[in-house]
């Protein structure tokens, strides 16, 4: 995705950010859009099921934004709330 809810929020009052993102030239835009706010946040390249499958840190707020149509939504909530990502 774009990032742009991520951006947006470091862009206000957000401490920092977690972005993720499969696709490699996606993240490295991303990672020049963070720089543009003083590195507030990371971006990691990766598939986020897997990521999400490690150990969690609890987030104070998770935007999801998976893609379209392919049924990854209740996965992913299941992954957030089993790991402690919340």
């Amino acid at each position: 995705g774009s990032g742009a809810l991520g951006l947006e929020a470091l862009s206000r009052y957000a401490g920092s950010a977690t972005l993720l993102e499969f696709e490699r030239p996606v993240a490295q835009q991303l990672e020049r859009n963070l720089a543009l706010l003083q590195g507030k946040g990371v971006v990691i390249n990766t598939n986020a099921l897997s990521w999400l499958a490690g150990d969690g840190q609890p987030f104070d707020v998770v935007f999801l934004d998976p893609p379209f149509r392919k049924g990854l939504l209740a996965e992913t909530a299941l992954l957030l709330e089993q790991r402690g990502w919340l």
